[in-house]
């Protein structure tokens, strides 16, 4: 799976309950990755969370989509029209995942911490690395009521930099059911 599906929304133990209880949600985001061995790249979309649902759309460059309907994932690239598919039930434990769906396990998959003299900020270290996380640790930031994330960065094994900048946040968002679907062809 494409790392930068998986690097979207985390959560937990210090962190406050304000955010982990909102069960749906739409966010835009700008996202700005950094590595020491390419130049600096620029992408935008939107993400939409309503559950085990889940859509996650590049508006910009490369147009791509990820949809996860409960029962499979979809990785959808609109140049090409190529399609990845995966059981739902086979990544259902990758800790990004778990982040989008099941804020809960970061209770067992991070190590949570406040960033001193910061507030409102955390950092985030995988317990155990796997496969499909090369990150090291991602660093977060909330609003002041804590209630609406800011911003994420994702520092990987390579020392790439990837960093999101939220906007429009908008929790208990309804979204159209079709958002979620994937049809061949479409």
């Amino acid at each position: 799976m494409t790392k930068a599906f998986f690097l979207v929304f985390l959560l937990f133990s210090q962190f406050p309950s304000s955010f982990l209880n909102v069960k749906s949600f739409k966010v835009d985001f700008v996202q700005k990755t950094q590595s020491p061995f390419f130049p600096p790249i620029e992408d935008k979309g939107f993400l939409i969370v309503d559950g085990c649902k889940f859509r996650f759309e590049y508006t910009t460059n490369e147009k791509r989509i990820t949809i996860g309907n409960c029962e499979k994932i979809y990785q959808i690239n609109k140049d090409d029209n190529s399609v990845l598919e995966f059981d739902y039930s086979k990544v259902r434990n990758n800790p990004f995942l778990s982040l989008l769906l099941d804020r809960e396990k970061l209770k067992t998959n991070f190590i949570i911490q406040k960033v001193e003299g910061e507030k409102h900020y955390y950092r985030l270290i995988p317990k155990e690395k796997e496969e499909d996380m090369p990150f090291t640790v991602l660093k977060i930031k909330l609003n002041k009521k804590e209630d609406r994330i800011l911003s994420l960065e994702i520092i990987d094994e390579t020392e790439q930099r990837t960093i999101y900048q939220f906007s429009n946040f908008i929790p208990n968002f309804r979204a159209n059911a079709s958002l979620f679907k994937w049809k061949e062809g479409k």
